[in-house]
């Protein structure tokens, strides 16, 4: 409470010796005005005193005892007149005179007032002295904030006019992927003709059994070579079929992801294309699973 009201004090004093300081410029300034007015004035005064002081006493010399009383009597009257004149303005300039030295007497009481405040030694100043600095680190964190808000209203334009783009580039994303799953068609197909090849090893390998017997008797074999050649050639239909479509896959999916790229509507054209080359494949699978299956039989002996 002691140093708001302190403050307060500082305050109203600076305001106090701001607006007399103020008013005594001011008022010097017109008073100055005024003498240097007031002098024009009353030297005009004299000099028409004396002007018409020499001309009455001309009048009196040359004419004597037969001077017009009329004529003296304007000049006495003029002469009172600039008298009069010459009194009032020696009194205002008298008065102005006085205020000048009532504002000088107040700002010399402002002023040993101002240097008690500014005594080095007292509270009060103190006190100022830690709201100064207390004031410098506000300003200081102030201007740290106004920086970082600035950067942030950058941050903000920037991301506002990136959001007018953003709905064209999320289209173009989506057509990207779009032609990607595309792509994907001729990698799933060729991914098939190994799936076929694997299903004709394993038909194949359930049927191969070892021979029979051991020991004194002599070994029966189980396995004929029918059944081999069966399995040997249901084999090679597979692997043949599955290369001739992987081919076919390969040189169809490389033009077609390509043409698809330019032209949408290729894409329909290019998946006949390739169930087509993929019926090589199935279609070998479904021979060598037929002919795997009928190499049960025995050679005939010769």
């Amino acid at each position: 409470m002691a140093r708001g009201a302190g403050d307060d004090e500082y305050q109203e004093l600076q305001k106090r010796f701001a607006t007399l300081e103020n008013e005594r410029k001011n008022l010097f300034e017109h008073t100055q005005l005024e003498v240097k007015k007031n002098k024009k004035i009353l030297g005009d005064l004299k000099s028409d005193n004396k002007k018409l002081r020499s001309d009455l006493s001309n009048l009196m010399s040359d004419q004597g005892k037969n001077t017009n009383s009329s004529e003296v009597s304007r000049l006495e009257k003029q002469a009172a007149d600039l008298r009069r004149q010459y009194d009032d303005t020696k009194h205002k300039l008298a008065m102005r005179q006085k205020q000048v030295d009532s504002m000088q007497d107040k700002m010399r009481d402002l002023e040993k007032d101002i240097a008690k405040l500014r005594d080095d030694d007292t509270p009060l100043t103190r006190n100022i002295r830690t709201l100064e600095n207390r004031l410098d680190k506000a300003m200081i964190k102030y201007n740290e904030a106004q920086s970082i808000h600035k950067t942030y209203e950058q941050i903000v334009k920037r991301l506002k006019e990136e959001r007018i783009g953003f709905d064209n580039q999320l289209a173009a994303i989506e057509r990207t992927l779009k032609a990607k799953e595309k792509d994907l068609g001729p990698v799933v197909m060729a991914g098939v003709i190994g799936i076929y090849g694997f299903i004709i090893a394993v038909v194949v390998g359930t049927k191969i059994k070892e021979p029979t017997g051991g020991g004194t008797s002599p070994a029966q074999p189980q396995y004929t070579l029918f059944s081999a050649f069966g399995h040997l050639g249901s084999g090679l239909t597979g692997g043949l079929s599955g290369l001739a479509a992987g081919m076919a896959i390969g040189i169809v999916g490389d033009a077609g992801v390509r043409a698809t790229a330019q032209q949408p509507k290729l894409f329909v054209g290019m998946i006949l294309i390739l169930i087509f080359a993929e019926a090589l494949g199935l279609y070998g699978l479904i021979v060598a699973l037929i002919m795997s299956s009928s190499g049960g039989g025995s050679c005939p002996s010769v």
